[in-house]
This record gives structure tokens, sequence and C-alpha cells, in this order.
């Protein structure tokens, strides 16, 4: 399946990973990443495939926390929320929530 890399990278960051991150996930110099999101450089068939399979994994990670939206025990109800939904419904963007919580632990 043919996918347009730059659009998926802009998918990513949008969704709160850095170009760092996901460069150090697939095995490549964060500005390799920076190329290919502008246009500016494709992949290699090698680098697509990784490209491919974590992008792949993080949607499917993503999708698996949201499901598992409440657990019940005889005494108590757990809510699990996934920080990305945490940010959309603070109307933030992800990164910067994480930032705000690290700051606030931090502080």
């Amino acid at each position: 399946m043919r996918r347009n890399h730059s659009k998926l990278l802009l998918d990513l960051t949008r969704n709160g990973m850095s170009m760092y991150q996901i460069a150090e996930q697939i095995g490549v110099h964060f500005t390799t990443i920076y190329e290919w999101r502008r246009g500016h450089h494709k992949p290699n068939e090698q680098n697509r495939a990784k490209l491919n399979k974590f992008y792949k994994e993080y949607w499917e990670e993503q999708e698996e926390m949201n499901t598992q939206a409440q657990t019940t025990n005889e005494n108590e109800t757990v809510v699990y929320l996934d920080s990305r939904l945490v940010a959309e419904m603070a109307d933030k963007k992800h990164k910067d929530l994480l930032r705000d919580i690290k700051q606030y632990s931090l502080g």
C-alpha cells in the first residue's frame, strides 16, 4: 500500500509525537524525519517499512488504550483515561499537556 509519508508523519506529530521520538523509534536522525515530513526527501524501502510498522503499532496501542475505558471491581470502579483523550477534553495539544504535567510534578 502506498502512503504519503509526509502526511503520516504530520499525523503522528499532531498527536503528540515529536520528530525526535519518531526518529528514535525507527532508527534515523531527527533531521531525516524533518526532511521526509516536509516532502524534501522520501524514505528508502527499509525505512518506509519501519515507519509503516511504527505508525501501525502506535495507532493499535492508542486504540487498545481507548477501549480500556472502564474496569469494575466489587468495591470500586477504575476509569482509565488515555493522555490524548485528556488533552482533547482539555482542548490542549497532547505535547502541551505532557509538558504541563511534567512541570506540575517537578514544581
